[in-house]
């Protein structure tokens, strides 16, 4: 394992004592668990997207027939796989685009940059 991979090396690494599943990752350490977050938030935003738009768009094609959850299943299966990696590299890019449109910070951590700024500025 690289050096910045143990916990001695990466700067991040924090111990969780939530009690929540992220405990079950313990023993990574955490810059491992971040840059996984990004992998699992697609995985996990992606299903339930994907879900209510495959079977709205399949209702409404097939109707109320037998075929509709064979139909259904089968969208669900080919969007999933094709959707999901795409939201890997645009849900940043959607973010930012966000943030420049409403004219806040598009992160948290930028966000707290942006109010120190704004308690510096002079009045």
């Amino acid at each position: 394992m690289a050096r910045w991979c143990t916990p001695a090396g990466c700067p991040a690494a924090k111990r969780s004592s939530s009690g929540f599943a992220s405990d079950a990752l313990g023993e990574l350490p955490a810059c491992i668990r971040k840059k996984g977050f990004r992998l699992v938030f697609s995985m996990v935003m992606g299903a339930p997207m994907i879900f209510v738009m495959t079977f709205v768009i399949i209702a409404v094609n097939v109707g109320w027939s037998g075929r509709l959850l064979e139909a259904w299943a089968k969208a669900f299966c080919v969007a999933y796989v094709v959707g999901v990696p795409l939201i890997f590299p645009v849900a940043p890019i959607v973010r930012k685009l966000t943030g420049k449109l409403l004219g806040t910070p598009p992160s948290p951590r930028s966000a707290r940059r942006a109010s120190a700024k704004l308690r510096e500025a002079p009045p």
